[in-house]
């Protein structure tokens, strides 16, 4: 919600009659912002590709949690507890004896 707070003032409240759903409340903060009908289908076009960007972002930052973690665990480990892989480089499949 902050990507809007310079241009609009946003309430949000618990929906009265229904869990899990929320009323939202946009007014320009500024008598500048004419609102006619473009402007407003457009804006709420915006504010819900926003609102679902934020929302796959959020997902996919819980899925790769501990991906990430251990990235960047590697990432500053001093390398002392690294093993290295079993074969041969030159044979990563194992298929020559």
């Amino acid at each position: 919600m902050y990507w809007y707070g310079n241009n609009w003032n946003i309430v949000i409240d618990e929906h009265p009659e229904k869990i899990e759903y929320y009323a939202l409340n946009i007014s320009p903060k500024s008598e500048d912002l004419s609102l006619d009908h473009n402007k407003v289908k457009l804006f709420v076009s915006k504010f819900i590709n926003d609102i679902n960007d934020y929302q796959l972002r959020d997902i996919i930052t819980k899925e790769t949690k501990n991906i990430r973690d251990l990235l960047v665990a590697k990432a500053f480990s001093s390398g002392e507890f690294d093993e290295e892989p079993p074969g041969e480089f030159e044979d990563f499949l194992g298929t020559v004896q």
